[in-house]
């Protein structure tokens, strides 16, 4: 049994806390301040949680021999104020990036569609749950037959997806839930289309090689962000979801941003550095001022930049910051977008070249909310009076 302590050692005691209580106070502050920020970094996760092993994307792996060696075409389609992309692989296979929102997108996405006779899409990847991306994601899936879909660690809160399945629909402490009808229809598209459905995050990386002349060429779609383990992919902004991807061919590189903000392009920078440079950056949230930061313009060190946003958009985008950031990175930076050059066509493949629908570029550093109201031709004119596409 512990000895008691007697009056004397008690008298200390008092006397030794009486003259220290502002010390030890402080000390007590500092030690619950450290575990609270310790707890909201997640180090405390790292320190008594087993980590989550990485799963990896099963999306790749393909080796198809060819006749003729193909550049890699990613074709921006002029879908107004939205993104949509339609990107042609030289194996044959195609990926569609987002889908816009309303019937001009749709339209555009079928008009090029059947124009190449795509009837599938090998890859879809649905960067982030807004509108101006998911709009038309469900038609798209219950269009044409899908073989692999990526999605955000979005949970579906809408009546429409009550019926999925929890380990499809998964809800994950401090998740993003997205409640609107939109994202709800190409959750439950996404689950009836009985493909690989992927959660995306850093290893959701795939590669692919095509042989042409005994000789093997690969191209990569390399996942850099979110960093976080799939189901611990949490951001308060639903922008900042949208992987940064950056597609490799050849020698050659585009990178990918969807909406992501300035949160999601610090962590990119932190992580990466200056050790992936590129040759085309694709514009974030349609060239908005929060989604262009000179650090990470400086980190990828591109020379071409295509932005998709539409003619006369209510946000003004791009916005003069954005685009200012690209001239201060490179003054001889070439700077292609929809609202003013239509369809652009990006080919990739030992060299970088576009083909644009309208190649007029007087506007193309001229913030939105200062443009003309009449620049655009229409796609199906496009295709009437040039036909390169359909040749």
């Amino acid at each position: 049994m512990p000895k008691k302590l007697t009056k004397k050692q008690k008298r200390q005691v008092r006397n030794f806390v009486s003259r220290n209580i502002i010390l030890v106070s402080v000390l007590l502050i500092i030690i619950v301040s450290f575990a609270v920020f310790a707890y909201y970094k997640g180090w405390l996760d790292k320190i008594f949680k087993k980590e989550e092993s990485p799963i990896l994307s099963t999306a790749g792996g393909y080796v198809t021999t060819v006749d003729n060696l193909k550049d890699i075409k990613v074709n921006f389609l002029d879908v107004g104020q939205g993104d949509s992309m339609i990107i042609e692989l030289p194996d044959g296979k195609h990926m569609i990036i987002d889908s816009g929102k309303y019937s001009k997108a749709k339209n555009a996405i079928k008009e090029f569609a059947d124009s190449k006779n795509i009837t599938t899409f090998d890859y879809l990847l649905l960067t982030h749950a807004d509108l101006d991306h998911v709009g038309n994601m469900a038609w798209v899936i219950d269009t044409y037959d899908i073989n692999y879909i990526f999605r955000p660690n979005n949970y579906s809160g809408h009546t429409k997806s009550a019926g999925l399945p929890s380990d499809f629909n998964s809800k994950t402490e401090g998740g993003y839930v997205v409640t609107t009808e939109t994202y709800a229809k190409f959750m439950v598209s996404a689950y009836n289309e009985k493909c690989t459905v992927e959660i995306v995050n850093k290893d959701s990386d795939f590669t692919n090689k095509v042989v042409f002349g005994g000789v093997e060429y690969e191209y990569t779609f390399d996942f850099l962000t979110p960093i976080a383990s799939k189901s611990q992919v949490k951001y308060s902004d639903p922008n900042n979801y949208s992987p940064i991807v950056m597609l490799k061919y050849r020698g050659n590189s585009i990178m990918f941003t969807g909406d992501a903000e300035e949160e999601m392009l610090e962590e990119y920078v932190l992580e990466y550095s200056d050790q992936n440079n590129v040759d085309v950056l694709k514009v974030g949230h349609h060239g908005s001022y929060n989604a262009t930061t000179q650090e990470f313009v400086d980190a990828i060190d591109p020379e071409y930049a295509v932005i998709q946003c539409g003619l006369g958009n209510e946000y003004g985008h791009p916005h003069a910051q954005a685009l200012q950031r690209l001239k201060t990175h490179d003054e001889n930076m070439l700077v292609y977008r929809n609202d003013t050059n239509g369809l652009i066509t990006l080919s990739l493949g030992g060299g970088v070249s576009f083909d644009l629908q309208n190649t007029d570029c007087t506007y193309n550093f001229t913030a939105g909310a200062n443009m003309p109201t009449t620049l655009s031709l229409n796609y199906f004119e496009y295709l009437q009076n040039r036909q390169i596409l359909v040749a």
